[in-house]
C-alpha cells in the first residue's frame, strides 16, 4: 500500500512508508535515495496528544478503507 499525505497546512503532497506521534505532531518518514536514515517531516501538529492521536486512528482507518493500491489522505487543519 502506498500513502500519501496533504501536509496539514495544504502546500505539501508526501509519499510516506511510516507514521508516528512526536508529542502533539504527526510525523511522516520516507526512505532517501541512497541514504541509510530515513528523512521525517512534520504533517500535522495539533493542541493536544489526544487530538494528535485520534489523528493516527483517522489515517489507520483510511488505510484500512482503501480499497485499491494507494490511499491519500488530507491532514485536518485542527
Amino acid at each position: 500500500m502506498e500513502l500519501w499525505i496533504r501536509n496539514q497546512d495544504r502546500k505539501g503532497l508526501r509519499s510516506v512508508r511510516s507514521i508516528a506521534l512526536k508529542g502533539k505532531k504527526v510525523v511522516g518518514y520516507t526512505m532517501s535515495m541512497g541514504i541509510a536514515a530515513p528523512d521525517q517531516s512534520t504533517l500535522g501538529k495539533y493542541e493536544t496528544e489526544e487530538r494528535t492521536m485520534a489523528v493516527l486512528d483517522s489515517i489507520e482507518k483510511k488505510i484500512e478503507n482503501s480499497p485499491g493500491r494507494i490511499a491519500v489522505f488530507d491532514m485536518p487543519k485542527e
